[in-house]
């Protein structure tokens, strides 16, 4: 059984967190990202992720799509499109 992309064999209750050491609970928590990993990750460089933690759009080589947008340090940072080679965001993240 499954919802969406979850299998329900990866659910977990709130009880059952609760009753575990927080650093164990919070390894069995999904992170964020997983939510639209049915999108390819683009890894920004440097200028990139300043406009973008800036809130501007910017200049992306990819194909036009929906991507997921991280910081060169692996944080995850926004849903986004790109059209004709310059990305927007959908949804930030920080």
């Amino acid at each position: 059984i499954s919802i969406g992309d979850y299998r329900v064999s990866e659910a977990h209750t709130v009880q059952s967190l609760a009753a575990l050491p927080r650093g164990e609970a919070e390894q069995l928590l999904m992170p964020l990202d997983s939510v639209f990993r049915q999108h390819p990750a683009i890894t920004l460089h440097e200028k990139q992720e300043r406009l973008c933690r800036n809130g501007s759009g910017f200049s992306c080589n990819a194909a036009d799509g929906t991507f997921r947008f991280y910081g060169a340090d692996g944080a995850f940072l926004m849903l986004g499109e790109v059209r004709g080679g310059e990305a927007s965001a959908i949804k930030r993240f920080f």
